[in-house]
């Protein structure tokens, strides 16, 4: 029997139960975020499947008190959002088995949202744990999104996981025919953007503090991935898909 991919657990996590703006809990939350212009936020419940607190999703043509999160998934463009949805998914499932340290569980992707009047946004998402259970596992997540309207909408999802060796196991539990070829992750960014510059090898593992192997595997991957022959294809394509 197949393993449930990312995407069909992220959806069965989700209600369609609307934020209750006007309780003393999402009042005081709101009194203690700040919002800034271009952002959205919301908390979220994955015990009890209660959208706890929401705002900013005028920013989408959207208002607050009359979406769930079915409708906040939905802000991303639809041939992106298997790919995000696959990516929160094992990750989810991860944190709610294994107790993990809060700050080290920062998600952040960088994909294609989109206005009700069809408007395209380069969206960058930063999630986190809010609360955990007595077991240290998840309970509520707080995700931001911010709207960077200086930057073309990415074709390709890119994300990364503040604590390597998470981002690592993550990595590899995703179902690759969801992923591959529309993503790229963070360090790979990080190594096509400096190639792009007329970095050599030994320049970008320097800066990177990584091996001159490493970099050439990284090269590899995306190249394999995103079938070019060479890294001036993989430079044309990588500006093509408005990732450099």
């Amino acid at each position: 029997m197949n393993e449930e991919t990312g995407i069909t657990y992220f959806l069965n996590q989700l209600s369609d139960f609307k934020a209750n703006l006007e309780t003393m809990d999402a009042k005081s939350i709101k009194k203690r975020l700040m919002l800034y212009p271009n952002q959205a936020i919301f908390i979220y419940d994955y015990t009890t499947f209660e959208l706890k607190y929401i705002d900013g999703f005028e920013m989408f043509g959207l208002k607050n008190e009359e979406i769930s999160m079915l409708d906040v998934f939905n802000t991303a463009i639809p041939e992106q959002r298997e790919i995000c949805g696959e990516l929160s998914g094992k990750l989810i499932k991860y944190v709610q088995e294994n107790p993990v340290d809060q700050e080290s569980t920062v998600l952040n992707i960088n994909y294609a949202g989109q206005h009700t009047d069809g408007k395209l946004m380069h969206i960058l998402l930063q999630g986190k744990m809010f609360e955990t259970t007595q077991k240290g596992t998840l309970k509520t997540t707080i995700v931001t999104m911010t709207f960077l309207p200086h930057l073309k909408p990415p074709k390709i999802v890119s994300w990364h996981l503040k604590d390597s060796s998470l981002n690592d196991t993550i990595s590899g539990i995703l179902d690759k025919d969801i992923m591959s070829p529309n993503h790229i992750r963070a360090r790979e960014l990080e190594v096509l953007k400096l190639t792009a510059e007329g970095n050599t090898m030994s320049e970008i593992s320097n800066s990177l503090n990584i091996s001159d192997r490493t970099v050439e595997k990284h090269l590899e991957n995306m190249r394999s991935r995103f079938n070019c022959q060479n890294s001036a294809q993989l430079i044309t394509f990588g500006l093509e898909m408005n990732l450099i």
